[in-house]
C-alpha cells in the first residue's frame, strides 16, 4: 500500500501543473478578486451606457478592471507554485514510508525466525510439565486410597442448622434503587436537553438572528399546519384566508423590509443561502399581499438554473419570456402574465437559458428594471440561493431590500454566514432576514422575545 501510496503521489507530482491551476481558481483570494471584479465589472457596463469611452470615470473605471485582472492573474500563479511544491514535498514523504517500511519489514522477519525457534523449546517443556503432572496425581491418588484405609482421614464440618429462603430479596433494594434512578435520569435529561439546546446551530429565534447573525430579523412565516390551514400551499392560503395567522406574517414581512436605510424601496429581492429554504413561496406571497392591498407589483423569476416561479405557477412555455426579452427584445407586455389569484404580474422564463449564458449580459436586465421602475409600484425579485449561483450576488445589488430566508430551526448559521461573506454588502442597501416554515405551536417553549413567542395569547385574533 505504501509502494502504491508512493507511486500516486509521483504521478500527482508529475501533473503538479494541473493540480496548481486547480488550487489557483479555488484560492480565496482569487475568489475575492474575483468578486470584486464582477462589482468593477457591472460598474463599467454602466457607465459604458452613459459616456463615451473617453469619459475620465470611465477610463478610471476600466483601470480598476485592468488592475483586478493583473492581480488574480498573480495570485493563481502563487497558488499554482505553492501547489506544486507542496505535492513534491508529499511524493518525498511517501518514498521516506516506504523506505522505513521496507526496514520493519527486515526486523520483523529476524525476530519470526528467531519465535520460531524458541516455539520449539516451549513444545518440550510442555510435554516434560504434563508427565510430571500426571506422575503427581498418580501418588496423590495413592495417597488418599492409603489414608482412606487406616480411618486417619475426618470430616471437618458439622450441620448447625437447617437453612431457609428469604421471604424478600436482601439485595438490592428495588423502590430506593428506582427512586434513585428516577432522580438521576431526569438530572442527566435535563442536562443532555440544555447542553443540546445550547450547542443548536440552527436559527430559532429573532435574538438567534441579530446576535449571531448580525442581521435585521424581518419576522417569521408560520407553518401553514401549526396555524390551523391545511391542503393548501402557501401563496394560495394568502388569497383564501386573508385574515389567518399566515397572511398576516406576510404582510409584516413586505412591512418591515419597507423600513430599510435607503429612500427607496420599491425593487425587493428574495433569496436564500441554500435551495429548499421557501424563497419561492414567500417572493409569490409578497407579490400577492401587496397587490391584494392595491399596489402596482410585478415579479420576476430570476432562477435561470431551476425555474422555481415559473413551475409554481405553470407557465406557458410556448409563450415568451424573460429569455426573449433580454435576447430579442421582445416587449413587457408580451413576455408576462397575470398572476390568476390577484392583480398581480408575473414575468416567468419559458424559455431555459443555455449553459454560460447570463441573465446580466449586456446590461439589460440593468435596463429593463430601470424601466420597470416607472411603471410599478413594488418589484419583487425571486432569485437563486446565494451559495452555489454567483450571479445571485450581483442581482441582489440591484435591489432596494434584499430579504434573505431561512428554515426554522434547521438552517445552521454557519451557511447563513457563508452566504453573507460573498455578498457585496457595500452594494446593498438594506437587508434583513425571515425564518420560514415557524411551528408556532413549539416556538412559545422557546422564548426570545419575539412576537411569535405569545402566539398562543393572541391567536383567537386571527381567522381560520
Amino acid at each position: 500500500m505504501a509502494r502504491s501510496a508512493a507511486a500516486a503521489d509521483r504521478g500527482r507530482a508529475g501533473a503538479a501543473g494541473s493540480a496548481g491551476e486547480a488550487a489557483a481558481v479555488t484560492a480565496p483570494v482569487v475568489q475575492a478578486l474575483r468578486a470584486q471584479r464582477a462589482t468593477i465589472s457591472v460598474r463599467v457596463a454602466d457607465l459604458a451606457t452613459r459616456y463615451l469611452d473617453n469619459h475620465p470615470d470611465l477610463i478610471t473605471a476600466r483601470q480598476q478592471l485592468a488592475d483586478i485582472d493583473a492581480q488574480i492573474a498573480a495570485e493563481m500563479a502563487r497558488a499554482k507554485a505553492g501547489a506544486s511544491a507542496g505535492l513534491a514535498a508529499s511524493a518525498a514523504g511517501t518514498a521516506t514510508q516506504v523506505g522505513a517500511l521496507q526496514a520493519g519489514l527486515s526486523a520483523a522477519r529476524g525476530k519470526l525466525a528467531a519465535d520460531n525457534k524458541a516455539l520449539v523449546g516451549l513444545d518440550d517443556l510442555t510435554r516434560k510439565a504434563q508427565a510430571s503432572q500426571q506422575l503427581y496425581e498418580s501418588y496423590l491418588a495413592r495417597y488418599k486410597e492409603v489414608m482412606g484405609q487406616t480411618g486417619i482421614e475426618r470430616a471437618e464440618s458439622r450441620l448447625l442448622g437447617k437453612a431457609q429462603p428469604p421471604r424478600a430479596p436482601v439485595s438490592p433494594n428495588l423502590l430506593l434503587n428506582l427512586a434513585l434512578g428516577l432522580v438521576i435520569g431526569v438530572l442527566l435529561g435535563g442536562a443532555g436537553a440544555i447542553a443540546a439546546e445550547t450547542a443548536f446551530p440552527g436559527l430559532t429565534t429573532g435574538e438567534d438572528v441579530e446576535n449571531r447573525i448580525g442581521l435585521r430579523y424581518l419576522g417569521g412565516v408560520p407553518l401553514l399546519g401549526s396555524v390551523g390551514l391545511h391542503g393548501t400551499s402557501p401563496a394560495e392560503s394568502l388569497v383564501s384566508h386573508p385574515g389567518s395567522a399566515y397572511a398576516e406574517a406576510i404582510r409584516g414581512v413586505l412591512g418591515a423590509s419597507r423600513l430599510g436605510n435607503r429612500d427607496r424601496n420599491q425593487v425587493i429581492a428574495v433569496s436564500s443561502a441554500l435551495p429548499g429554504e421557501g424563497k419561492t413561496s414567500l417572493a409569490l406571497s409578497l407579490a400577492r399581499s401587496a397587490a391584494l392591498a392595491g399596489e402596482q407589483v410585478i415579479l420576476i423569476d430570476c432562477d435561470t438554473v431551476q425555474r422555481g416561479l415559473s413551475a409554481l405557477i405553470a407557465a406557458d412555455e410556448a409563450r415568451p419570456g424573460l429569455r426573449e426579452m433580454m435576447r430579442d427584445g421582445i416587449k413587457l407586455g408580451e413576455a408576462m402574465v397575470k398572476d390568476p389569484l390577484s392583480e398581480a404580474m408575473i414575468l416567468p422564463i419559458t424559455t431555459a437559458f443555455p449553459d454560460g449564458e447570463r441573465l446580466l449580459e449586456r446590461g439589460n436586465f440593468h435596463r429593463m428594471i430601470g424601466a420597470l421602475r416607472e411603471h410599478f409600484g413594488l418589484i419583487v425579485l425571486d432569485t437563486a440561493p446565494i451559495l452555489p449561483i454567483a450571479e445571485t450576488r450581483e442581482l441582489l445589488a440591484l435591489a432596494d431590500n434584499v430579504v434573505v430566508t431561512a428554515l426554522w430551526r434547521k438552517t445552521t448559521d454557519s451557511a447563513v454566514k457563508a452566504a453573507l461573506r460573498l455578498l457585496p454588502l457595500h452594494a446593498i442597501g438594506d437587508i434583513g432576514m425571515a425564518l420560514n416554515r415557524m411551528d408556532m405551536r413549539k416556538q412559545a417553549k422557546f422564548g426570545g422575545g419575539d412576537a411569535s413567542t405569545y402566539y398562543n395569547a393572541y391567536k383567537k385574533y386571527y381567522a381560520a
